[in-house]
């Protein structure tokens, strides 16, 4: 992108000041076709923005240009969004949630099941204010899982 200052690590462009640990696990899961979750948040305070959709897949690049790495729902895809590199907080395998990476200051909001609001029948609160809902208890778990 115009303006945009870029290093190339193995054909791929990340941002210049992208952290050089990031870089070499996007590349090793890119290569090794690792189902990855990426965690995105403010990477000067290490708190997760808790996103849930478009953060598991496998990594791929764009084609064009800047080569960027995007994240592809499986291996087959052929299409993903973009990686917001300079928003990694942390890096698990999707498959058993080994940590890959880690911001050093990483953490999340409180999350609890709580009363229910609006049509909601089980509500998780973050920090105590409403976060998501659920049909069942079960479902308000495993969102509060996923971000374990």
């Amino acid at each position: 992108m115009p303006g945009q200052k870029y290093q190339v690590v193995e054909g791929t462009a990340y941002p210049a000041d992208a952290e050089k640990a990031v870089i070499a696990i996007l590349e090793d899961a890119r290569k090794r076709k690792v189902r990855i979750t990426l965690s995105y948040g403010d990477t000067k305070t290490g708190r997760d923005w808790l996103e849930e959709f478009g953060v598991t897949g496998t990594v791929g690049r764009s084609t064009g240009m800047y080569k960027i790495p995007i994240l592809l729902y499986n291996e087959r895809s052929v299409a993903g969004g973009g990686i917001l590199v300079d928003s990694i907080v942390r890096i698990r395998t999707a498959l058993g949630k080994q940590v890959l990476y880690q911001h050093p200051r990483y953490h999340h909001a409180s999350l609890k099941i709580g009363k229910p609001w609006k049509q909601i029948k089980v509500g998780v609160y973050a920090d105590g204010k409403p976060q998501a809902g659920f049909r069942t208890k079960a479902a308000a778990e495993r969102y509060i899982a996923f971000f374990g």
